[in-house]
């Protein structure tokens, strides 16, 4: 005989007990779609937050160990405290279901990372922080991917699955444009997607979902509540745009190209940013230098001279003046050299002009240029007045202060760059220094 799943995890979990009431809503067509697990399933779900969906797949993961001897769980999360709430779910629901004396192995040790059970299967939750190398699991399942770090899940998460049958499991609310499960969802090939409107969701209340309307921000309530993907407000150059000027192809070099370039000094033990553009505002090389400030500056003369640069717009905030000043002190080549300072104002007008490129596709970026598409699309406005720009959290934004540089002073010959003299005074001494 065959038997529903859902009347299956109701009664066997003890679900009202557990949770306050049975599977409803979105669950049961979802569990009775992907359980029992196939090998290699590859599974995409997306839902507003508070739809239950870490619950959901913790149950079915905690029963598919239980059923198979020697399986092992990973769980992937945005942060530690959130691992502990995993491991907390999967307890509970043993304890309601009278099943944890029966099945966790008592001699080994209780922990907040993994659950151990007799049939020598095991579950281990992981925040996105820890070293992940070396482990083959049975089951992925990463939680919450639109907030994780997207190269944490590329490069660390991904990989794991390679060479074995693991089912791997995704499940997130959206946040905005620019993440990996973002990239899954509109391009990820062979995953099942199942996408849950906030009216299958039973247990989130008219009322909480008015108030949330009534007290959110737009973005916010349609990401979180509604489950929808939308640029975040903090987006500075939204996804689409950037999805526009990304080319699979490369400018060539030609003996008729003219190359302009934009230098972001770095501070101590940071790099610098140099980014060249051509004529026609490709970008043909974005690169980060670290190293003495001798070495980078042989290194900024050596790609000025090879591209024939014709002007190099370099930041001059800070430290940047006495090196400008030394970069100057050698060059030799016929390149215009552009001192810029930064300002609130100044920087507000240049980072403009490269909004208002991108959006009317005047750039184009090809798509090996890995890191600065990644800063593009985490940079983001950090004041209430959306003038202040700068990178999102754990990303950097030089190599996007360098583009704007370049971009800025573009034409189709050095004589169109203009520019108008303004002062300003360091303790030593006082020069031109020339804005936007």
């Amino acid at each position: 005989m065959i038997i529903d799943p859902v009347d299956y995890f109701n009664s066997y979990y003890n679900l009202k007990q557990v949770l306050g009431g049975p599977l409803e809503g979105w669950q049961l067509p979802f569990i009775r779609r992907i359980y029992p697990f196939r090998k290699d399933a590859r599974i995409l779900l997306k839902a507003p937050r508070g739809a239950r969906k870490s619950t959901t797949v913790n149950m079915l993961i905690l029963d598919h160990v239980l059923q198979h001897s020697e399986r092992f769980a990973l769980i992937f999360t945005i942060s530690l405290e959130l691992s502990k709430e995993h491991l907390r779910t999967i307890r509970k629901l043993l304890t309601g279901a009278n099943l944890y004396h029966e099945v966790v192995d008592s001699s080994e040790p209780e922990t907040q990372r993994e659950i151990n059970f007799k049939n020598r299967s095991r579950i281990t939750v992981m925040p996105q922080s820890e070293t992940v190398v070396g482990r083959h699991p049975d089951i992925i399942f990463t939680d919450e991917l639109a907030r994780m770090k997207s190269d944490f899940f590329y490069s660390a998460i991904m990989p794991m699955s390679r060479g074995k049958d693991a089912v791997r499991i995704v499940a997130s609310t959206p946040k905005g444009g620019s993440n990996a499960f973002y990239e899954l969802w509109h391009g990820g090939i062979g995953w099942f997607k199942f996408d849950v409107p906030i009216s299958s969701c039973p247990f989130i209340t008219r009322s909480a979902i008015k108030d949330a309307k009534e007290t959110m921000p737009e973005v916010k309530f349609c990401q979180e509540v509604l489950g929808q993907f939308v640029d975040s407000e903090f987006q500075v150059f939204k996804t689409q745009a950037l999805e526009n000027i990304i080319t699979s192809e490369k400018a060539e070099k030609t003996d008729q190209s003219s190359f302009y370039g934009g230098l972001d000094l770095g501070r101590k033990h940071d790099y610098s940013a140099l980014v060249i553009l051509d004529q026609n505002k490709n970008v043909i090389l974005a690169k980060r230098i670290k190293g003495s400030w001798e070495a980078q500056i042989e290194q900024f003369i050596q790609i000025s001279e090879f591209y024939n640069l014709v002007s190099l717009c370099v930041d001059v905030s800070g430290v940047g003046d006495a090196v400008f000043e030394l970069l100057r002190s050698r060059y030799q080549s016929s390149t215009t050299l552009i001192p810029f300072l930064f300002t609130a104002k100044s920087k507000e007008i240049i980072i403009s002009h490269l909004i208002v490129d991108i959006e009317q596709e005047r750039i184009s970026v090809p798509s090996f240029e890995e890191q600065l598409i990644d800063e593009l699309k985490h940079f983001e406005y950090i004041s209430d007045t959306g003038e202040s720009t700068g990178a999102a959290s754990g990303y950097h934004d030089d190599l996007v202060i360098a583009l704007a540089l370049a971009n800025k002073y573009v034409s189709s010959s050095a004589q169109s760059i203009s520019y108008e003299p303004h002062f300003f005074e360091t303790k030593d001494f006082k020069k031109d220094v020339y804005l936007a």
